[in-house]
């Protein structure tokens, strides 16, 4: 009965933050389209939507990169080899976050 109690007492956290979060980006969206719609009838001006700042690839991919390397390194000394290639899905993300970063400036 345990084997099954912890890993719901993991997830179950997990998955309500994250419908938490949606709850709350749902409910400014809303809030924000209830503003401009009041603007309109009222004959306002309509206010200015914020926009949200541009996400850093750059910073996003060094972090992944050198958080798996340095995972990869400490997995490999503690544990087996195989335990360490797990290390390597961040290293991947963070390669991806990088020649995305490339390739976004160029056009």
């Amino acid at each position: 009965m345990e084997e099954v109690l912890v890993p719901l007492g993991i997830m179950i956290p997990f998955f309500g933050v994250i419908a938490y979060l949606i709850y709350i980006l749902y409910k400014e969206k809303e809030l924000t389209h209830a503003q401009i719609m009041k603007a309109i009838e009222m004959g306002a001006e309509i206010p200015e939507i914020t926009v949200k700042k541009q996400v850093d690839n750059l910073k996003r991919g060094l972090i992944l990169l050198t958080f798996g390397i340095a995972l990869f390194i400490a997995l490999w000394v503690s544990t087996e080899i195989k335990h360490a290639t797990w290390a390597l899905l961040p290293v991947a993300v963070g390669i991806a976050y990088l020649l995305y970063n490339k390739y976004q400036k160029r056009s």
